[in-house]
């Protein structure tokens, strides 16, 4: 649904007809002749209302005037500056939350009211008790461990969780007494896991898809694309080339693929990486160095984990060193991030050089609507710029480590965390009192890496296999030693011995 109300904006706004039109998407997308989703046509009609002002880059919370039109929203957005965009990436409407009951352990009919009652004998509260030959839970005292269902032998317990607040990795949602949410965005990351864990569209994210196609269409604005290469991994078997080709056609006055911002964040970060622990360097606070290209990873140090923040490398991202290049290559230009993940957005509100970010679903979106069919030319054009092996690997989990660990001189020991929740912000945490088994410590808030982002439409192991094929056309760094790691640390002898988190 996310992606057809994306569609229909972008088809209107090209067609010209947005403002005359974009009231009627509701009733088009939900005619009387369909049937619901939810209790009724109509609450799906006003659901669809709350995307599109999502859409449109509105916080829906923030609605006074139930009877404003959509077009009058239209109107606002077409005439906001990109310096008024701020506030939280996402948007909660609290209309479609299901109100899920609080977490707890439930025991289902499997229970065969075994002898050993392992479940009973486990429990640190004595919660359990059996009744009628059949395991039962007391609510009240369960402290929710999830002990018993471990050690269940029928499998017979399970964990009836509330979706967004356990896939928050920060503690940002509260579960009321009415069983509504409450998002404290002092907290958020922007990393989305709550959006891709609600079932009921709750959790939405602002788009300014629209800021980005008023800009294509404004003949004084050049409009640079810079497209990260984990989009190779969503849009079919398209090449990133082809991919690239195809946003001019859509409107771009030019398109640049991250990678070549990722070797100098390599560079950078290879470099930062001896300064701390390379030969004489001086003795660190912390033993190790963590990775600093994924911003929802580094908001959540700075909030939730300050402990180890020196820690964190000083290195800017692909996405700001590529955004930088497109200025100082085209002086007044736009630039328009193009990648996987929530978290980017918020990133671009904050960097000097990025003036709008867009997700895959979006950029799927607007090409749709401009018409725009994607080729897929099988080689690159003779002039075509793209960073190395190593830049391009960035989507994949151990990418950006063994980016670095390929071109510093300095001994690397990896460590990987692949994907940000509860037990792996505490380990960081603990980092700061127990170091961790090696010295530079990747960290990837998705699990899967980039490629796994919430703005994503493929599957995190489609895509994983999408990327290795370009990689498998790509060409390793120049400064890149005989060490070379593959595609999501499965590669060389030593990156096989990769210490890793287990966040699963």
């Amino acid at each position: 649904m996310v992606r057809e109300v994306h569609e229909r904006i972008a088809r209107l706004f090209f067609e010209g007809t947005l403002a005359e039109k974009i009231d009627a998407i509701p009733i088009e997308m939900r005619p009387k002749t369909s049937a619901s989703y939810r209790c009724c046509l109509y609450k799906d009609r006003a659901m669809i209302r709350f995307q599109i002002m999502a859409a449109l880059g509105f916080r829906v919370e923030r609605e006074e005037d139930e009877t404003r039109t959509l077009a009058s929203y239209v109107a606002e957005a077409l005439q906001r500056r990109r310096e008024t965009i701020g506030g939280p990436v996402l948007t909660v409407l609290e209309e479609a939350c299901h109100r899920c009951t609080m977490q707890q352990y439930f025991v289902t009919d499997a229970c065969q009211g075994c002898l050993a009652r392992p479940c009973a004998v486990g429990c640190p509260k004595k919660a359990i008790s059996h009744v009628n030959g059949r395991a039962v839970i007391d609510t009240q005292a369960c402290i929710k461990c999830g002990k018993c269902m471990q050690v269940c032998p029928y499998h017979a317990i399970v964990n009836v969780p509330i979706p967004c607040v356990e896939a928050c990795p920060v503690g940002a949602i509260t579960p009321l007494p009415d069983g509504g949410k409450h998002f404290d965005w002092g907290k958020c990351i922007n990393c989305g896991k709550c959006q891709k864990a609600c079932p009921f569209g709750a959790v939405m994210t602002r788009s300014f898809m629209l800021d980005v196609m008023r800009a294509l269409q404004n003949p004084a604005e050049k409009v640079v694309a810079l497209v990260a290469p984990a989009v190779a991994g969503h849009m079919g078997n398209t090449a990133i080339w082809s991919i690239l080709a195809g946003l001019k056609r859509a409107g771009f006055a030019e398109a640049l693929e991250v990678s070549i911002g990722a070797d100098t964040t390599s560079e950078n970060e290879a470099r930062e990486f001896e300064e701390r622990f390379g030969e004489g360097a001086p003795p660190q606070k912390l033993s190790f160095m963590t990775t600093s290209c994924c911003p929802a990873y580094v908001s959540c140090i700075r909030k939730h984990a300050t402990e180890i923040e020196d820690a964190v490398s000083h290195t800017r991202s692909p996405m700001h060193y590529t955004a930088k290049l497109a200025k100082e290559r085209w002086p007044g230009c736009t630039t328009v991030f193009i990648g996987p993940c929530t978290a980017k957005i918020h990133e671009a509100q904050i960097d000097e050089y990025t003036d709008f970010a867009l997700t895959v679903i979006e950029t799927l979106s607007l090409l749709r609507g401009r018409g725009v069919a994607l080729d897929n030319s099988q080689a690159p054009p003779a002039d075509y710029e793209c960073g190395s092996f190593e830049a391009r690997n960035y989507p994949l989990t151990a990418g950006v480590a063994g980016a670095v660990a390929a071109i510093t001189t300095a001994k690397v020991v990896p460590v990987l965390i692949d994907g940000l929740n509860v037990a792996a912000v505490k380990k960081l945490k603990s980092f700061a009192k127990n170091p961790p088994a090696g010295n530079l410590v990747e960290v990837m808030a998705c699990e899967g890496g980039c490629v796994a982002g919430q703005g994503c439409v493929a599957p995190a192991q489609m895509a994983q296999a999408r990327v290795k094929m370009l990689l498998g056309k790509s060409k390793h760094h120049p400064m890149a030693r005989a060490f070379q790691p593959k595609a999501a640390g499965a590669g060389t002898e030593e990156m096989k011995k990769v210490p890793e988190l287990s966040t699963k």
